[in-house]
Parts: C-alpha cells; structure tokens; sequence
C-alpha cells in the first residue's frame, strides 16, 4: 500500500503542476515496490513527468529502458503503452519525426484488446500528433476521445478532449 500511496502522491503533485515534488514521490514509489506491474507504471509515470517538463531525452531514454525490459517485451500493455509513449515524446522532441505508424499500430492493438484507457491516450496524442499536419484528423481524434472519456466517465479526459475541440475548432 506504501508504494501505491506515494504513486498517488506523485499524480496528485503531477496534477499541481509540482514536478519536482512529483518526481520524488514517484521514485519513492519505484524503490518501495516489489511488483513489477507497479514498477512499471511508476517508471511510465515518471518518464511522463520529464515530457510535460520538456525533458525529452531523459524521458526517451527512460522508455527506450522500459522497453528493453523483459516486463515489456511479455505484457503486450505494457509494450504499446511505451510504443506509444515513445513514438509520441520524440514527436514532441522533433516534430519532423514520423510518429504516425507507431501511434496508430498501438491504436490498431489498444482497439483489438479493448483497452479504452490506452484508447483515450492513443486518440490523445494522435490528435497533438495531426493537430498542425491535418486539422481535420486531428478534430476526429479529438472527438473519439471524448466519446471514448465519456465512456470511461473520465471528467479529466473529458476536459483535456473538449480543450482539444475548442483549440482546433478555433483554427478552422
């Protein structure tokens, strides 16, 4: 429960924008834990940190880590969680970078295994992805993720989607 809390704690100060608080409970997670389903989602969360700090490389080595794991390479979760993470921070990184068929064969899996969550972040960084390439992609991908927040009765990523209509309505 220790190591849940302190993940918790890192969400919560992530949420506040306090990352460098956020960091810190987040590693207290990875050191408590001795399940390896939580460790890697600890570490996924705290890669996730150095993206909204722009910390792209330090979060791009962290995925590349995960993704030599043997944990990654057996759960297929877990393996499209960093495809897509990956695939999305180095489009972040350089947005010459073709992140296009990476997204979409984590979408095309996250739609075969019925994982709504990993759904709604798919259709997330698709539409960041399409979001000056191809507005009119990047609307549809928006609007899949409200459908798909709604679903999941997600009030976050119901707000984060709706943002995402309202900035790219307000390019048309």
């Amino acid at each position: 429960y220790l190591s849940a809390t302190y993940n918790c704690l890192g969400v919560t100060s992530d949420n506040l924008k306090n990352f460098s608080n956020s960091k810190n409970w987040y590693n207290k997670a990875i050191k408590s834990s001795k399940i390896t389903d939580d460790i890697f989602a600890y570490k996924n969360n705290f890669a996730v940190v150095h993206i909204r700090l722009k910390e792209y490389d330090k979060a791009i080595d962290m995925f590349e880590n995960l993704k030599l794991s043997n944990y990654s390479k057996t759960n297929i979760k877990y393996k499209i969680t960093i495809l897509d993470n990956l695939a999305y921070t180095k489009f972040l990184q350089r947005h010459s970078y073709n992140a296009e068929p990476e997204l979409y064969k984590a979408l095309e899996i996250r739609e075969r295994e019925k994982d709504l969550w990993g759904q709604n972040a798919s259709h997330a960084h698709l539409s960041d992805y399409f979001a000056e390439k191809n507005p009119k992609k990047a609307l549809f991908h928006a609007y899949k993720m409200y459908r798909i927040a709604q679903e999941l009765n997600s009030p976050d990523d119901q707000l984060e989607a709706l943002q995402k209509l309202i900035n790219l309505d307000n390019q048309k």
